[in-house]
């Protein structure tokens, strides 16, 4: 996160001399190109992902200038904007990895808890929640596989089970 701030310049041609009046539609779209212009200027302080949000703001108002090109008479529109802005970052991703414990399992939700699981540890291969083809039917069960850190602690077949105050249950895989 940070401050994104920036100029943005807009113009526009026109035939005639600047007594010619900017129309309300031509000065929608100067400032809508102005502040187009402005944040994607402001947006180049912003991290890779981020977005910078925030407004644009009219610096003064349009200025004309005349000029000839061969033997007619042109103007043009100019305005300024500045925009201020703060980088917004989604939150990072979580990486899937190793579940050691998964808490507030609603009753009728074993199934997705269960398809979710890897069928052997992943990652660094520590104790970790699994599915196991183990009952007598050919379904899935939960259980515990992998190394535990400590010399002669071991993965426990079965993970601990609770209960919580919602009604809810909770799962865990801790060496011991």
């Amino acid at each position: 996160m940070g401050k994104c701030t920036a100029l943005g310049v807009a113009s526009m041609v026109r035939e005639g001399a600047c007594e010619n009046e900017l129309s309300i539609d031509d000065s929608v779209k100067l400032m809508e190109e102005a502040i187009d212009n402005a944040q994607s200027e402001a947006q180049k302080a912003c991290a890779q992902g981020c977005i910078c949000s925030g407004k644009g703001m009219p610096v003064g108002p349009p200025v004309c200038y005349q000029f000839h090109l061969g033997e007619k008479l042109f103007h043009r529109w100019v305005l300024t904007v500045t925009f201020d802005g703060d980088c917004e970052c989604p939150e990072p991703p979580v990486a899937p990895g190793p579940k050691t414990e998964i808490t507030g399992i609603r009753p009728g939700s074993l199934r997705t808890v269960i398809e979710s699981l890897p069928e052997k540890p992943i990652g660094n291969g520590r104790c970790q929640l699994v599915k196991r083809r183990d009952t007598p039917g050919g379904g899935w069960s939960i259980g515990c596989a992998g190394t535990c850190a400590r010399k002669g602690a071991r993965c426990p077949r079965n993970p601990q089970m609770w209960m919580n105050a919602d009604g809810t249950v909770g799962l865990r895989c801790a060496c011991g």
